[in-house]
């Protein structure tokens, strides 16, 4: 089929082995993926495929809830990552990444 129609533009830069290659169960590399691919029903991705939806996190209502602000930037996030424990092992990935395919 790839030789009678392109699919160039369906392919997305990044090192996804790294996600099917994990030794997790195969839901968690599905969501990993997902996550990283902007995939996941945020309400800002609701809203650019024409969803009529508020934009506003549901936990802080002070951003948007993107992919980045929902496991990273918000502060009910942040304080999962605390009581989990490794919030202190996560936090210079996080200052450093500039998106959640970063974090890869």
């Amino acid at each position: 089929m790839e030789d009678v129609l392109s699919t160039d533009h369906l392919q997305a830069e990044g090192n996804w082995k790294s996600i099917w290659n994990l030794k997790v169960p195969p839901k968690l590399k599905h969501f990993l993926w997902r996550v990283t691919r902007g995939c996941l029903p945020t309400r800002t991705n609701l809203r650019r495929r024409g969803i009529d939806c508020t934009t506003g996190c549901v936990f802080c209502q002070e951003h948007f809830e993107s992919e980045w602000h929902v496991f990273v930037a918000c502060s009910k996030a942040r304080e999962m990552w605390t009581a989990a424990g490794i919030h202190y092992l996560l936090e210079q990935k996080f200052n450093e990444a500039e998106g959640i395919k970063e974090l890869m």
